[in-house]
């Protein structure tokens, strides 16, 4: 497991955006006991942006830092519980954020090319430049329209510098007065 880990880090260098040496890192780490193991995949964790269906990803992050943040203050390092509750904080922060609402009996898909020319949608979640297409609420529905309407959630968490477009595209149905709201 002590390898593992190591391994886990050298890949998480050498590929920062990638989610997976932080998800095979906590769970060693938390075998291991090891609370830097735990408190260095936590942060990779929380650092990226999860769709939907990959949640509970995100939730078993918060929890085992919880725990962490609680041992911490039980051994009494306080001063290293408050810098680790700060490093939480930043993980969680986004340089873009773009919300696409809507109303009506219609479903509009958003894509989202970045300035690495890369795109973002539905059929393609997760890009290499650390885009996520967080989910389609109006896939999810059980077939009752809702007041609050549905969305399409696209997040960067690290974004890089140039220009993003983003299209907008009905699929089907017709969106109430032909109009939908952006959030960036």
């Amino acid at each position: 497991d002590q390898r593992a880990m190591s391994l886990f880090r050298e890949v998480a260098q050498v590929v920062p955006s990638r989610p997976e040496p932080y998800i095979q890192g906590l769970a060693i780490a938390q075998r291991l006991n090891d609370s830097k193991g735990i408190r260095w995949a936590t942060l990779g964790i929380l650092r990226n942006a999860w769709p939907q269906d990959k949640q509970q990803i995100e939730q078993k992050a918060f929890r085992a830092a919880k725990q962490l943040m609680i041992g911490l203050h039980d051994e009494g390092q306080l001063e290293a519980a408050d810098r680790y509750k700060t490093d939480l904080e930043n993980a969680r922060i986004r340089d873009c954020r773009i919300k696409v609402n809507w109303t009506g009996d219609a479903d509009v898909d958003v894509l989202v090319e970045e300035p690495a020319g890369t795109i973002c949608s539905l059929r393609s979640p997760r890009t290499t430049s650390g885009g996520v297409m967080l989910g389609d609420s109006f896939s999810r529905r059980d077939g009752n329209t809702t007041a609050q309407g549905y969305s399409e959630v696209y997040v960067c968490p690290e974004a890089f510098r140039g220009t993003y477009r983003m299209l907008l595209r009905r699929v089907w149905g017709n969106v109430t007065a032909n109009t939908v709201t952006v959030d960036i």
